[in-house]
């Protein structure tokens, strides 16, 4: 049997399939591409953009998606290790990449109390004393504004 008390964080979100929501606190990180060169940016990923729906498990420990940027495949992945939820970006199309930029966005879904506080490298979430906190371990990853930023293929 699966229970949701220890994990509140589910994908898909109904405007991207590139985001995992927080239901009870209706707080959504999403992940955004930006092309450098065409000054494209997306952050919602809808079914036209699905190049393979994965695993999505019931009890939200697990999640992965294929999804299309123009030419250029990416996975996204969710998982769920205790009160830690770890998202990878994976880039499958490196030589069609160069231009692309990965933004990891956290947002409120509705105005009722939430706050996005953005600091050095990391953005937090707080709401009702609770916090959420966006970081990456990458060392090319750095904040712009309350969005977490990297190039998708590494050199």
């Amino acid at each position: 049997m699966y229970g949701f008390e220890n994990n509140p964080w589910r994908c898909w979100e109904r405007t991207t399939l590139a985001g995992v929501l927080n239901g009870p606190e209706n707080l959504l990180v999403r992940l955004a591409v930006y092309d450098r060169r065409t000054r494209i940016y997306q952050s919602e990923f809808r079914w036209p953009a699905l190049v393979r729906l994965g695993f999505n498990d019931f009890a939200g420990r697990y999640a992965q998606i294929v999804l299309r940027f123009g030419e250029a495949r990416f996975s996204f992945e969710a998982c769920n290790d205790g009160n830690r939820t770890y998202l990878i970006v994976r880039c499958l199309d490196a030589e069609r990449a160069d231009e692309l930029e990965l933004r990891l966005e956290i947002l409120y879904l509705r105005d009722d109390g939430g706050q996005i506080v953005a600091r050095e490298n990391e953005v937090l979430a707080r709401r009702h004393g609770r916090a959420w906190r966006l970081w990456s371990p990458s060392p090319v990853a750095h904040r712009v504004g309350s969005a977490l930023t990297s190039p998708m293929q590494r050199t």
